[in-house]
């Protein structure tokens, strides 16, 4: 087989052969709502508008980067009206939301732009952009034992590489999540991912990275010192908004020309929210040793030998099956033959059950995966494609 790219979806997915046969080998992808998708991609262009106008102009970046975010949304809805008469929208390959929906996503990032601008702009954690990539899809060639570079690629999208004050390099993964912080940070303390980033900035940039910035952000609406009630006009009141933060907090007494010593109660709220934690933002830093460089390096080389010999086993290239069992003429035959596929070659594919669960949530192929093991095939037909189970790419030819 000729050389080939991967990136981490495929890496990770790789670890268990039958969840890779299913999804790179037959194309089968689990039908999921696209609000999480949706709104991770959004956030990201808002980041990218942000991030590039605080370079060249840091006292109008937040309002550059609303007006961006307004045009970006007002595209998307033309999009919606001039694709789908019917009001069905199909913005991810998942399916797409409503004009409402569409309307209050946006709403939500607008907020979220907001509170991390709070948070962020004035903060001592300063961090100083030097690369803006865009989600730009970099690869490079993986070393062999030898150190030479093998036929094969990989390849991953990178948001920015940034300075700290104190003139280290990271590399910046933007992430949004509707879990806690803490959960997410528990959940996330070490992934592959952290790693092979670091390592492909430092073979295709200039730089070299010392770890990756995790900038999280949490999927709520945090409080804007407006929010914060004024009584009589002298003091805030003691009921403070739902979500406060203490850069909010901080920030309605600047604005209206209170002191956080006027009042006792003033100090003593402040260091309650601080105490409370991060709660929207927070920046988590990972740095990368050169041993788990170097560690990472034969992994991959690993992990492309393990991809080569199972694509060498499905006898056809990573979704190129789905075009060899297409059915034009009828859907139900189609889905019959993936299934038919899923049968007689899921032998060749071993399951990891130490997987099914992995990250505490149940693997998105379980269902199909187990299905195996049913009896009729004229049950599992409509049971996983026609009820909302699951799909195939190119359903739509």
């Amino acid at each position: 087989m000729s050389g080939f790219t991967f990136h981490n979806s495929e890496r990770s997915t790789a670890g268990c052969e039958q969840r890779w046969y299913l999804k790179y080998g037959l194309g089968v992808t689990p039908e999921v709502t696209g609000k999480a998708l949706h709104v991770g991609t959004v956030w990201h262009k808002a980041m990218e508008f942000y991030w590039f106008s605080m370079k060249d102009n840091p006292e109008k970046a937040l309002t550059v980067a609303l007006e961006e975010l307004e045009l970006l949304r007002l595209e998307e809805l033309k999009e919606h009206k001039s694709s789908s008469p019917d009001g069905f929208n199909c913005i991810t390959n998942y399916g797409g939301p409503s004009l409402e929906e569409i309307n209050n996503r946006y709403v939500l990032i607008v907020d979220m732009l907001k509170g991390y601008h709070e948070k962020w702009s004035n903060s001592s954690e300063s961090l100083n952009l030097l690369v803006l990539l865009n989600e730009e899809t970099l690869q490079t060639h993986i070393p062999n034992k030898k150190g030479r570079a093998s036929h094969t690629r990989f390849g991953g999208t990178l948001d920015k590489l940034v300075q700290d004050k104190h003139g280290q390099i990271w590399v910046v993964d933007h992430k949004t999540t509707s879990i806690s912080l803490d959960v997410w940070r528990r959940n996330n303390q070490y992934k592959p991912q952290a790693v092979s980033y670091v390592w492909l900035a430092r073979q295709v940039t200039k730089y070299k990275p010392v770890g990756i910035v995790y900038d999280l952000a949490i999927k709520k609406i945090p409080a804007q010192w407006q929010d914060f009630p004024v009584i009589n006009g002298n003091r805030l009141s003691k009921k403070l908004p739902k979500n406060a933060t203490s850069e909010s907090f901080l920030r309605a007494l600047k604005e209206n020309e209170f002191s956080i010593d006027d009042k006792p109660w003033y100090r003593v709220a402040y260091d309650n929210l601080k105490k409370s934690g991060e709660q929207f933002f927070r920046r988590e830093y990972i740095r990368i040793s050169d041993e788990e460089i170097h560690r990472t390096e034969q992994e991959l080389y690993a992990v492309a030998n393990k991809l080569r010999g199972m694509k060498n086993r499905i006898g056809l290239d990573a979704r190129d099956c789905l075009d060899k069992i297409y059915d034009n003429t009828n859907k139900e035959t189609w889905n019959r033959q993936v299934l038919e596929h899923v049968f007689s070659n899921a032998h060749k594919f071993p399951r990891n059950g130490s997987l099914c669960r992995e990250y505490f949530k149940p693997c998105e192929f379980m269902d199909l995966c187990q299905s195996q093991s049913k009896e009729s095939m004229r049950t599992l037909v409509p049971w996983t494609f026609n009820m909302g189970g699951y799909k195939t790419a190119d359903t739509e030819k």
